[in-house]
């Protein structure tokens, strides 16, 4: 009777375990797939795609499941026609939600540093910061000025979602 209980408990816990898994794969690659089909601006191929998700990946989180996807792009584009091409773009839905408010990351080569982990790499500015779409365009201090005929940049979408199992 022991061997019973324990083996239905064994495989409820295998089942339990089996759909919170699935659910933050995904999670995450739905939440990875809007940028990654959002349409590239003209001019412009991608060099690398990178979808990175963990318990640990985006610090300060609480504990909540972590999602950062970047695309390393290269343009012939200038800086200015690069930003205002992504103001288009608003804002993402947080993953597992319908509701927008994931606010678009540009890094240039000029500012740019790849930050690995053990789940993969994600992107950041040269001083460690986070560089949102909108802070080129309230304070325009980021240096616009390109002395090259190719561009190379990152666009980044990062956020985190409670990954419980949800009895509802």
């Amino acid at each position: 009777m022991k061997f019973i209980v324990i083996g239905f408990l064994l495989l409820f816990l295998s089942i339990i375990v089996a759909v919170n898994w699935t659910d933050k794969k995904e999670v995450s690659e739905n939440f990875a797939k809007q940028l990654f089909e959002y349409p590239l601006p003209p001019q412009t191929e991608i060099i690398e795609k990178e979808q990175v998700n963990g318990k640990g990946v985006v610090s300060g989180n609480g504990g909540y499941w972590g999602v950062i996807a970047s695309i390393h792009l290269q343009t012939t584009l200038s800086k200015e026609d690069i930003l205002s091409y992504y103001q288009g773009a608003g804002l993402f839905t947080y993953p597992d939600s319908t509701k927008k408010g994931v606010e678009l990351e540009i890094y240039f080569e000029d500012d740019v540093q790849k930050i690995k982990i053990s789940e993969g790499y994600y992107f950041r500015s040269s001083d460690g910061g986070t560089r949102f779409l909108k802070n080129y365009s309230e304070n325009n201090q980021q240096n616009l000025i390109n002395n090259r005929d190719e561009i190379k940049y990152v666009v980044q979408i990062t956020n985190d979602f409670d990954y419980f199992p949800k009895l509802d």
